[in-house]
């Protein structure tokens, strides 16, 4: 079903918003404490990643869709 289809392509679009917005505070509250070089370089690799992977996700879903649309428009 288109409808069910496009609803899962802006929850993508969603979760990429928050990865983003969880890579912020985090972020933030490392800045906040006294963190060890190691910690903190870990913990922004990994949010980094998480970051890459919700980008990853939103692009892959946005070019899915524009596949199934143009099948859709085709038939």
């Amino acid at each position: 079903d288109v409808r069910g289809f496009l609803t899962f392509v802006e929850a993508l679009h969603d979760e990429e918003h928050a990865t983003d917005e969880a890579k912020r505070v985090l972020f933030a509250s490392l800045m906040r404490t006294e963190s060890e070089a190691r910690l903190l370089s870990v913990v922004t690799s990994i949010a980094d990643g998480l970051e890459g992977a919700g980008d990853a996700l939103l692009r892959s879903g946005r070019l899915l869709s524009d596949h199934a649309l143009g099948e859709w428009l085709a038939s």
